[in-house]
């Protein structure tokens, strides 16, 4: 079947957020002070007013990632998964030791690269990626040596596990913009304008819900007591992958990822699409 399309959608929806109150700083600047590739996480959604309140309160905590004189930045992800869905299967059964495949566009400034998140003891997430080229990024199939980075990439943190052939799941439009603390380690991704596809359909999701993930070296970062002084508990099974994959390939099945899909990320009839 051929799925190369999946790569080739309109970009999301623009939802401005009011961002300018934000210090901009660099990509290397943020690499330098919060690159976080082996880190804890912690997901929540977030009205748009909730989200309005935690931006207008932070703006002398959190600087911004700026490129080009942008903020908020058009991404996707396109997934990669076995013909059964393994990887899936893994995470909706709590498997400690998963790994999640993936592509991932920068569609702003045109560079893409491959991404393997493992997850580890303690709950960590490990990630590990290569930039690759447009070609491949646009092609039916995952070429041979990205297949191989990937099961080299999982058995050196598993020996044991076996290779699976991957192939192309679904995709993720949505907009990101990047905050990082002034002190300690952690960084804060706002994602909004989400959009899962297939080839066969797409599914926005409500304009008015952002997934906010706090990404820090330690279990418990200090922004989430803000958090949980306005109400807002984290979402523990809100993989966009997951929910995407239980939306768009398993809408039948009773997932862990059903409940945060159904009370987030679903359109109602007074909620904005």
């Amino acid at each position: 079947m051929d799925t190369s399309h999946l790569a080739r959608r309109a970009p999301p929806r623009s939802s401005a957020l009011p961002l300018d109150g934000f210090a901009s700083i660099s990509l290397a600047q943020l690499e330098a002070r919060a690159r976080l590739m082996h880190r804890h996480d912690l997901k929540f959604v977030l009205p748009r007013a909730v989200l309005l309140a935690f931006l207008a309160e932070h703006q002398t905590q959190f600087d911004i990632l700026e490129i080009d004189g942008k903020r908020l930045f058009r991404y996707q992800s396109i997934y990669f998964d076995s013909t059964d869905l393994q990887c899936w299967h893994d995470h909706n059964q709590g498997r400690r030791r998963r790994a999640k495949f993936r592509y991932r566009q920068y569609l702003d400034h045109g560079t893409q690269y491959l991404e393997v998140k493992l997850k580890g003891l303690r709950n960590v997430t490990h990630k590990h990626r290569v930039a690759i080229s447009a070609t491949d990024y646009q092609a039916c199939n995952m070429p041979d040596a990205l297949q191989h980075f990937c099961h080299e990439t999982v058995r050196a943190a598993y020996p044991d596990t076996r290779p699976m052939r991957l192939q192309r799941t679904l995709g993720i439009d949505y907009e990101r913009c990047t905050l990082v603390a002034r002190t300690g380690v952690e960084r804060i991704t706002i994602d909004g304008s989400l959009c899962f596809f297939d080839q066969h359909r797409r599914h926005p999701a409500p304009a008015d819900r952002w997934i906010i993930e706090i990404k820090s070296d330690h279990r418990l970062p200090a922004i989430a007591h803000w958090m949980f002084q306005h109400h807002q508990r984290a979402i523990a099974h809100c993989s966009k992958y997951g929910m995407g994959a239980h939306l768009l390939k398993l809408p039948q099945r009773n997932s862990r990822f059903a409940v945060a899909l159904r009370r987030h990320l679903m359109p109602s009839p007074d909620r904005p699409t």
